[in-house]
């Protein structure tokens, strides 16, 4: 991106609201340069070259302008219901036109794994076992929340809460974890493993959590979904790199799907959506208020379709117009990309991945991950060659702050730099970088030859040789 001087006359008015109704991770933090944990400032996109993936977008000049259209509707209090629920008609008219599912809203993409506990509440008295794969490369807080305890300090609604402890009594569980990949970076095949621990637990009510698009694009088999009586399926769409049809295929199905607009449609974080097929999302209905108290600090009224009034007496917040705001710099992105031919984002996500694939491939510091050609194409994830093997992670945690901090003018031609988290595997660590649809949809509109990509490349390697030495 380039410098945007519409995006610096907009100041402090915007920033605020981008970085509220939601928890810590969003915090701009004095010491880092007003940036949050991600070593970014959602308003500040000035000559950024964006290759993130994790829940970190930054305006751009067309999402800016889409909040200033909404400017009136942000200052209205009283308008929030009647816009939360045209956003969902908008996200089931690109993802549900078969209309089978409930939107449900929640602050960011970890926030949706409390609602499947509710619904295994309603259905059985059963104890509840979680099944969660790839949870090395889930958002931070996806092991604590799915056993129904608070995984941040503070709350959509700023209220403090104890990290870890469990938010009340009726959302109590257990989880069985299964790794994303082995101790060699091996994906691994959990279809298997996945279908024993049902068998094997016939006693409980079973939510299995998988994933399609994990932090590194790791996509678990979908075939493995099936109707059964004691199980719950949940698919975790956070990044969204997959076709829209996907969606409304495994709604079908009877899956629960969770959407975010922060990650491959890089709008602000955090906005997420939980679609819960219509049979499903009767049972979060019908919830007593006890069980929707220990909710009552992270999801608000809005947060739930109008004509579930029962459970949303019970949520004592009416309102997150930051987070409507942040969706609709999402649907924007999403929408512009429905309006394309997928063909041709696809084919210039293909030209990316090719490009910035052969450039790690022929740099001696660089070295892919094992089964790259497994995962999601617009996800490039590598490990940084060292002495004594690959970078640890303080070395490549290192990396990701020199990077994301630098000014690189010279070597880019653009000041700074960001590319996605650095992700743990036992005790190992990679780097990733990926391309956000607004990239991708202009690409798959003009072309692009991905100079700067391959400078990238050369600069991550140039870098990671000055830790090194």
């Amino acid at each position: 991106m380039t410098k945007n001087v519409a995006i610096e006359e907009a100041g402090d008015a915007w920033l605020k609201v981008l970085v509220q109704g939601g928890d810590e991770r969003i915090e701009l933090k004095e010491e880092s340069g007003n940036r949050n944990r991600y070593n970014l400032n959602p308003l500040d996109s000035q000559a950024l070259f964006y290759r993130g993936s994790c829940t970190c977008g930054v305006l751009s000049e067309d999402t800016l302008m889409v909040m200033e259209a909404n400017k009136t509707r942000f200052n209205d209090a009283g308008s929030d219901a009647a816009w939360a629920d045209e956003q969902r008609t908008r996200i089931q008219a690109v993802l549900d036109p078969n209309d089978r599912s409930e939107v449900f809203f929640g602050p960011s993409g970890t926030d949706l794994l409390y609602y499947p506990l509710l619904v295994a509440r309603a259905q059985s008295k059963r104890p509840v076992l979680n099944i969660l794969s790839c949870p090395e490369e889930l958002g931070s807080g996806s092991r604590m929340a799915v056993v129904g305890r608070g995984f941040s300090l503070k709350t959509a609604s700023q209220t403090p809460q104890a990290k870890g402890a469990l938010l009340h009594n009726d959302l109590e569980s257990e989880v069985i974890e299964l790794p994303a990949r082995s101790e060699e970076g091996v994906i691994c095949d959990r279809k298997a493993d996945i279908k024993a621990l049902i068998g094997a637990h016939q006693d409980k009510t079973v939510i299995v959590h998988l994933v399609f698009g994990s932090k590194s694009g790791i996509k678990d088999d979908l075939d493995v979904i099936e109707p059964l009586p004691n199980v719950i399926w949940t698919v975790d769409l956070c990044q969204f790199r997959a076709n829209p049809e996907l969606v409304d295929a495994l709604l079908s199905k009877g899956a629960m799907v969770l959407i975010t607009g922060s990650k491959f449609y890089q709008a602000p974080p955090f906005c997420g959506a939980l679609l819960v097929p219509k049979a499903q999302a009767e049972h979060i209905g019908m919830q007593p208020p006890e069980a929707v108290k220990g909710l009552a600090n992270i999801l608000v009224k809005n947060d739930i379709p109008t004509h579930f009034g029962a459970f949303r007496n019970c949520l004592p917040i009416e309102e997150n117009r930051s987070s409507r705001m942040r969706w609709e710099c999402g649907l924007f992105e999403m929408e512009m990309c429905h309006d394309l031919s997928r063909e041709k984002i696809d084919r210039a996500i293909f030209e990316w991945n090719a490009v910035v694939s052969a450039a790690i491939e022929k740099t001696p510091e660089l070295e892919m991950m094992p089964d790259q050609s497994e995962t999601n194409d617009s996800i490039i994830s590598f490990r940084i060659r060292s002495a004594e093997g690959h970078f640890d992670g303080a070395a490549i945690k290192q990396l990701f702050g020199l990077l994301t901090l630098g000014n690189w003018q010279a070597e880019l031609g653009h000041e700074r730099l960001f590319v996605g988290q650095p992700v743990c595997y036992g005790e190992k660590w990679f780097l990733r970088v990926a391309l956000g649809s607004r990239c991708a949809r202009i690409a798959a509109a003009s072309g692009s030859s991905w100079a700067t990509d391959e400078r990238m490349v050369e600069l991550i390697a140039n870098t990671a040789k000055k830790i090194e030495s």
